[in-house]
C-alpha cells in the first residue's frame, strides 16, 4: 500500500569527486544496509522514479524554499549514485545567487558537514523480522543535511580536519585514562568510549 507521507533518509556521503564549479558525485543511498530505523533500501527501488524524471531538486535541509541545485541519479550495483550540481553561478555584483549553495559547498569542502539526504514516498515495502525492506520509492528531492542514518560511510575525497580532531580526542582520552579498551568502567559514557575506540582502531591508533 502506498504511503503518501513524505519521509527522508540521511547518510554520511562518500564523495567520489568534487569540483570548484560545485559538481559533487557519490552515492545518496546504499542498497541492502539497514539504517538506524531498521530499514533497508533494496535494488530497483528507485528505478521507476529515475525513468520518469531526468533530474530532481537539491535543497538545503529539505526546505523547499531553498533550492540550492539539482541532481541526476542512476542505480548502480551499490545504490543510488548521484551527480549533484550546486548553484554557484555568480551574478553581476559578484555575489552568489544562492547563498545556501555557497555555504553548503564551503562546509562540505571543509568537512564541517558530511551528510546528504533524500526525500521520498514509500510505494512498496515488505516487513520482515529484521526490519522493513523498501522495494519501491518515489524519489522527490535530495538535500544537504547533518544527521546520518548510515553511520559507517565516510567522506574520503574532500580533505578536512576531522581525522586530526579524532586523533586528538583519542590521545586526550588515553592520557586521562592510561589507555583505551572497548570495555570501559565508565558506565556513564559508553557511547563516547565506543565511538573513540572504533575511531582509534580505524586510524590505526589502537591495536
Amino acid at each position: 500500500m502506498r504511503d503518501y507521507t513524505k519521509r527522508t533518509k540521511t547518510r554520511q556521503f562518500k564523495i567520489d569527486s568534487m569540483t570548484e564549479e560545485g559538481i559533487i558525485t557519490g552515492h545518496l543511498s546504499i542498497f541492502n544496509i539497514r539504517d538506524r530505523g531498521m530499514e533497508a533500501v533494496r535494488p530497483g527501488a528507485f528505478r521507476k522514479s529515475l525513468n520518469e524524471h531526468s533530474s530532481f531538486p537539491f535543497l538545503w535541509q529539505h526546505d523547499t524554499s531553498k533550492v540550492i541545485g539539482q541532481f541526476r541519479g542512476e542505480e548502480t550495483s551499490k545504490g543510488l549514485h548521484a551527480v549533484i550540481e550546486l548553484n554557484l553561478m555568480e551574478g553581476r555584483n559578484g555575489e552568489l545567487l544562492v547563498r545556501q549553495a555557497g555555504e553548503a559547498y564551503a562546509n562540505y569542502k571543509k568537512g564541517d558537514i558530511d551528510s546528504f539526504s533524500f526525500g521520498y514516498y514509500v510505494v512498496k515495502s515488505n516487513p520482515t523480522k529484521a526490519g522493513l525492506d523498501l522495494l519501491e520509492l518515489e524519489l522527490l528531492e535530495g538535500s544537504a543535511a547533518t544527521i546520518p542514518m548510515h553511520p559507517q560511510a565516510v567522506v574520503e575525497s574532500v580533505k578536512s580536519s576531522r581525522e586530526k580532531q579524532i586523533k586528538d580526542m583519542v590521545r586526550v582520552y588515553r592520557s586521562l585514562t592510561g589507555g583505551m579498551s572497548r570495555k570501559s568502567t565508565h558506565a556513564d559514557e559508553p557511547d563516547i568510549i565506543e565511538a573513540l575506540y572504533y575511531a582509534g582502531k580505524k586510524l590505526g591508533m589502537i591495536k
